[in-house]
């Protein structure tokens, strides 16, 4: 008799087969019988779903036949997936103890707890927490902190509790949940939409969780340099939907003002001043683009 998994965990593989399998070599010593474990690839330039498929005989490989970006991609194995919970885990992450079984645990204890992210630390420096929970956006200007975020120091962290936000890179979700609020805005395309996703889950009467009984490495590094105009086109159209989408009457207003007009016009003043046209044109692509309602399709401009 074929019993419901527990867990589905879902990763995303988009020209990342490299740390994709880096993660599944992690992962393996502590998949246990009530999981299934999927990778989606995301479109991906050469055949990588076909090298994961062979050499990961117990892994589901599925692909999207495009790039459908992070929403999208993870959004593509929800239906296929049977656990009573998804892990979506960043493919850029390594697994090192039975933390997953701990989530589990936690949520099978905790009904309210609609989702929950663990305690993220990044590989480099070694030990130093990424992630401890998230501070609520303010109203206007969408800015936020991430709670712990440099220290070396866990002990401050390592109560569970209730915060404001998933975090994109490993984010666990009831299934009962998903069906009553939906999957990810697939608008968002990339960035923002685990942000506007926890909001939705709130809404719905569920709570969201920290949870750092159980951690997670995150392979990025403190010390990344100027960011990309990929990554600086949709966080300025994404922020600017966000608005749309959860501020109200005068606070939509306001905020969508500050987005343009204040926070954008600096932010292309900060481009000019370091010679760097290509974030110039992608922090206007997204203002442009969010007032054509232009949302939810890769466009490789930059």
């Amino acid at each position: 008799m074929n019993l419901r998994p527990d867990i589905s965990v879902i990763i995303l593989n988009y020209n990342g087969y490299g740390e994709t399998v880096q993660l599944l070599e992690s992962l393996m010593p502590f998949v246990r019988p009530n999981y299934e474990v999927f990778v989606a690839d995301n479109g991906s330039s050469a055949d990588e779903a076909s090298l994961i498929s062979l050499n990961y005989k117990n892994i589901n490989v599925v692909k999207t036949g495009q790039n459908l970006g992070f929403a999208g991609g993870n959004n593509f194995v929800i239906d296929t997936s049977k656990g009573r919970y998804l892990l979506f885990l960043n493919n850029d992450t390594i697994i090192e103890d039975d933390s997953i079984d701990k989530m589990i645990l936690f949520m099978d204890q905790n009904p309210l707890a609609g989702a929950l992210s663990p305690r993220l630390h990044y590989d480099d420096p070694e030990r130093t927490i990424q992630f401890a929970g998230y501070t609520k956006l303010s109203v206007f200007t969408l800015r936020n902190r991430c709670i712990g975020k440099g220290s070396k120091d866990t002990s401050p962290y390592l109560n569970a509790c209730e915060t404001a936000y998933l975090h994109g890179a490993a984010m666990m979700v009831r299934r009962e949940v998903i069906e009553k609020v939906g999957a990810m805005d697939e608008s968002f395309f990339l960035y923002y939409e685990e942000i506007d996703w926890s909001e939705r889950i709130k809404a719905a009467g569920y709570q969201i969780w920290y949870f750092p009984q159980a951690f997670i490495i995150h392979k990025e590094s403190t010390s990344i340099g100027n960011e990309s105009s990929s990554k600086k086109y949709y966080m300025t159209r994404n922020r600017l939907l966000f608005a749309l989408k959860h501020r109200k009457g005068l606070q939509r207003i306001l905020s969508v003002f500050y987005l343009i007009f204040v926070a954008s016009t600096v932010a292309i003043l900060r481009a000019v001043l370091d010679s760097r046209p290509d974030q110039v044109a992608a922090i206007a692509s997204g203002v442009r683009d969010f007032s054509r309602k232009k949302f939810g399709k890769w466009e490789q401009k930059f």
